[in-house]
């Protein structure tokens, strides 16, 4: 019988816990052509990218030695661990720009299949009151996850049972959110 996601994850926080070098280098390893692969796909360099998955295992090591990581059947320790170096990845952008990360930059970040468009522009604080309207014209549901996600760092469970929704019914409506936004911005010309 195939271990749950659960099952995996505790074997992970446990050689954590003890500090086990052979399994944390395993995991370090899996994950690092998962996170290169993210984030190149979001404009990183080779080299940013390793100091971002540094210090994204850091925080990972760090929350699960201080009871911080909640071991849940849902998602894997592996997806836990990509959202933390999104975040990462995202707070060394606004640290490099001295400026707010662009909703843009979300769009692009969550969907890698999509070029940039020549009609985005990066947002500053100037354009940020229009994709604001956006955000109010995108519907209630299609706002409060949006904002839950990415602004109030809400996990997809979070949001699931904020929602009442399935958790697959919650990255679906995401995802399908996170499309229609993009949508509007390139109609829009935002």
């Amino acid at each position: 019988m195939a271990k749950t996601n659960k099952e995996t994850n505790q074997i992970i926080v446990d050689a954590f816990l003890e500090k086990n070098e052979r399994v944390m280098a395993h995991f370090y390893q899996t994950q690092w052509p998962i996170t290169l692969r993210i984030l190149k796909t979001a404009g990183c360099s080779e080299s940013e990218a390793k100091d971002i998955m540094q210090r994204s295992f850091i925080t990972l090591y760090d929350k699960i030695r201080n009871g911080k990581y909640e071991n849940r059947q849902e998602a894997s320790i592996s997806t836990y661990f990509q959202k933390i170096c999104r975040f990462s990845m995202l707070n060394h952008r606004r640290a490099a720009h001295k400026s707010r990360t662009s909703y843009i930059d979300i769009l692009e970040i969550e969907l890698p299949n999509h070029g940039k468009n020549d009609n985005f522009e990066f947002f500053d604080s100037e354009n940020e009151s229009r994709c604001q309207k956006l955000l109010n014209e995108i519907g209630e549901k299609c706002r409060k996850i949006l904002i839950a996600f990415y602004w109030d760092n809400r996990s997809i469970e979070e949001i699931a049972t904020m929602q009442q929704l399935t958790y697959e019914s919650a990255k679906n409506a995401k995802y399908r959110c996170l499309a229609r936004m993009k949508k509007m911005m390139t109609n829009n010309n935002v």
